[in-house]
């Protein structure tokens, strides 16, 4: 009995740091900070449109051309407007101050002039952004009511979601109300290690579906057929052979992964009239790092079904189900951290991840998206903080979730992707 015990919690201790793990660390190729400077290549000031200033240092510049402040003349060059703006020298140090600049110049470089001749060009120092638009994704759904096994959902962890997501208020002082989301669902039954959840093909998942289409939300594609587990990626099912599905032969299919999307695809139109134009590859795995050439046989199923990959931009480290959320530590001090990066990154269009299939995510979803706000606010852009309410665009209506999914190409957390599987 001793030695089950101890077995047992063995077992337990194992599974706990697995799940840690992979709350942590399911984005196959994350950001570093090498990445980012390789991706965008500039040490970038983000300034936001109307800002009172952008404070510059030059001091180390001048110090090795042997130059005052009064010898040289600094601008900013504007890529789109073709023109220069001067900077105004702050008369206190080596610091120059960039005052307001349009929304029009959009990404420009810092010139400095000395004697009418250009003797330091910076390119492209400073993104100049009107506003971030905000899309919210969830994945792994509909996450059902375990205590219910027939219809009615009201207690399930989507339903707790789409009322969190409906009663958010945004906007210049709190103006907005709601807000939409694209939901990557699960068709079929999935499985973590040996504990099975229910989706869509039960009589719950589908009222869930079409509540969530109902409310005006985009749903899209995460994985679907024949029976998956959590860790079925796409990279993989690619490699698998066809199977008949949803009165389709299997040679209508060159492999499993075009299976497994058209039944997901048949499915959500079926359950609620909306055809499908995006997909989320399950553990973010579109391309196998032992086998490259697999990426061209998933953007081949992708195509065949005119369907977008979407990854994000910062990630909620909930994970698909209770049992990883108690396993992630820190998760709000890493949610901080991935939305500061993403704010940070020059990208004003982002991706913000989560799964509506837990229940620890349902509860909390308030609190989720009020950080989001209250990390906007403390971000400092060039001295410009405190203007969440203006400068924060939340998606609100099904056109705008499509359109900011469809304008996607660049991935704070994937910097090596540039909007296309196959280069």
């Amino acid at each position: 009995m001793r030695c089950c015990v101890i077995r047992g919690l063995s077992l337990l201790f194992l599974y706990l740091c697995f799940s840690s793990l992979l709350a942590a660390a399911d984005v196959v190729s994350p950001a570093t900070n090498s990445d980012y400077t390789k991706r965008y290549d500039y040490k970038e000031l983000l300034l936001l449109s109307g800002s009172s200033s952008a404070h510059i240092d030059l001091k180390e510049f001048l110090r090795r051309k042997n130059l005052s402040p009064a010898e040289i003349t600094v601008y900013f060059a504007s890529a789109s407007a073709d023109r220069l703006l001067p900077l105004q020298y702050s008369g206190k140090g080596w610091e120059y101050i960039l005052a307001s600049v349009p929304v029009t110049a959009g990404y420009g470089s810092l010139v400095v002039n000395c004697g009418g001749k250009e003797v330091m060009r910076v390119p492209r120092i400073f993104r100049v952004i009107d506003k971030f638009r905000i899309t919210l994704t969830f994945d792994d759904g509909p996450g059902l009511d375990k205590k219910n096994s027939g219809s009615g959902f009201s207690c399930s962890p989507t339903f707790k979601v789409l009322d969190g997501l409906d009663s958010f208020r945004h906007g210049l002082n709190g103006s907005k109300l709601g807000i939409k989301a694209a939901f990557f669902v699960l068709t079929t039954a999935d499985r973590f290690f040996h504990i099975f959840y229910p989706k869509a093909e039960t009589p719950q998942g589908k009222e869930l579906l079409q509540e969530t289409a109902r409310r005006g939300h985009l749903i899209g594609v995460h994985d679907g057929g024949e029976y998956r587990s959590q860790f079925n990626s796409h990279d993989e099912r690619a490699l698998q052979p066809a199977y008949a599905v949803c009165g389709k032969s299997a040679g209508f299919f060159n492999n499993a992964l075009e299976a497994d999307l058209y039944e997901c695809t048949q499915t959500i139109y079926k359950i609620t009239g909306q055809r499908p134009f995006f997909v989320r590859p399950p553990l973010w795995r579109y391309a196998s790092n032992s086998n490259p050439e697999v990426a061209v046989i998933v953007a081949a199923a992708y195509k065949r079904y005119n369907l977008k990959m979407i990854l994000t931009d910062a990630r909620f480290p909930d994970g698909g189900y209770y049992l990883i959320s108690i396993a992630s530590f820190q998760k709000y001090g890493k949610f901080r951290k991935n939305l500061h990066r993403a704010f940070l990154s020059g990208e004003d269009n982002l991706i913000i991840s989560m799964h509506d299939s837990n229940i620890y995510t349902a509860n909390v979803i308030s609190s989720v998206l009020n950080m989001i706000a209250e990390e906007f606010e403390k971000t400092d852009f060039c001295g410009s903080s405190g203007i969440a309410g203006e400068r924060l665009d939340f998606a609100d209506s099904y056109e705008e979730v499509k359109h900011n999914l469809t304008a996607k190409n660049h991935y704070v957390m994937f910097p090596k992707y540039t909007g296309k599987i196959v280069k």
